[in-house]
């Protein structure tokens, strides 16, 4: 038995050079090339694993689903996914040692929490720390009109990355081999006034990555925001929200407007300064006795 085995596999071996000798032969009479076949990415897996283990939960934002949200940055299309669950802040907070830049913090946490990554790799963290502590990535760094697509990764990834994935991770895929110019740009205004925004675009690439090997790709992005004043609405250009269930002077102030000899006892000045009235400090949720002199602050303080 182990020799009629041993003789069958010597014929499929024997069989195998004769087809590979023939083959060969069969190419060299035709003069034909062999094709090259293009790299092969394997992402997925059939090995059998358990029930309760499954892939990870990403999402994609495709490029057209960006064009399509209307945003004008790329922290406007962040800020706006339904993983990002607030601590995130753009370049409107100006009580940060970070003002004027802008982060993403996925499932509540800080952004110090959430990987950021462009192309897969990782970049480097904004100059200042955000509340002098929370280390980020700032998107304001990166022009919206050369982002391809954008992947999320809603789950922890530490065991992956580190402690910086503990939330999630976003990796932002750029546009790769792009040749040639694009301009763009827009304007947008809200629909009950104010906030009127331009912006525009420049992308500019050259270079084949395929037939040279190199690839250079520039964009830069222009924005100019206006700002949203309290009394451009009319929901809080009183300032006062005393006819709400629990509301208040929340928009007045009493800054300046007392002369406080006596902080138990303050008194108003004999005449209120223009753009003032007396009020009582009964108005403001305070038990104190008396008046002061207070103003509407809602045309200084921005939405």
């Amino acid at each position: 038995m182990y020799r009629s085995t041993l003789n069958l596999l010597a014929g499929a071996i024997a069989l195998g050079l004769t087809g590979g000798a023939a083959g060969a032969a069969e190419t060299a009479d035709t003069g034909k090339d062999s094709t090259t076949l293009g790299t092969v990415l394997v992402t997925g897996s059939n090995i059998k694993r358990s029930d309760t283990a499954g892939p990870n939960p990403v999402q994609i934002v495709s490029r057209e689903q960006i064009e399509q949200t209307g945003r004008s940055t790329l922290t406007d299309v962040l800020r706006n996914l339904s993983a990002n669950a607030g601590n995130s802040f753009d370049e409107q907070y100006t009580g940060s040692f970070a003002a004027g830049s802008a982060s993403i913090g996925l499932r509540g946490l800080s952004p110090k929490n959430t990987l950021v990554l462009v192309n897969g790799y990782r970049v480097s963290n904004f100059g200042f720390a955000l509340n002098t502590q929370d280390t980020f990535v700032d998107l304001n760094a990166l022009p919206i009109s050369a982002v391809e697509r954008i992947e999320v990764l809603k789950d922890g990834a530490s065991a992956v990355y580190g402690s910086d994935a503990i939330a999630g991770v976003i990796n932002i895929i750029l546009r790769k081999n792009f040749q040639g110019v694009e301009v763009g740009g827009g304007f947008g205004t809200a629909t009950q006034g104010g906030l009127d925004e331009r912006k525009a675009n420049l992308l500019a690439g050259f270079g084949d990555l395929e037939q040279q090997g190199w690839n250079v790709l520039f964009g830069l992005d222009l924005l100019k925001r206006d700002r949203l004043d309290g009394d451009d609405r009319a929901y809080t250009r009183s300032g006062d929200f005393r006819d709400k269930p629990g509301g208040r002077l929340a928009g007045w102030s009493t800054a300046g407007g007392n002369w406080l000899s006596n902080p138990r006892a303050p008194q108003p000045f004999a005449n209120c300064p223009d753009g003032s009235q007396l009020r009582p400090y009964s108005d403001f949720g305070s038990t104190l006795p008396g008046q002061a002199c207070a103003f509407n602050a809602q045309p200084f303080k921005t939405l």
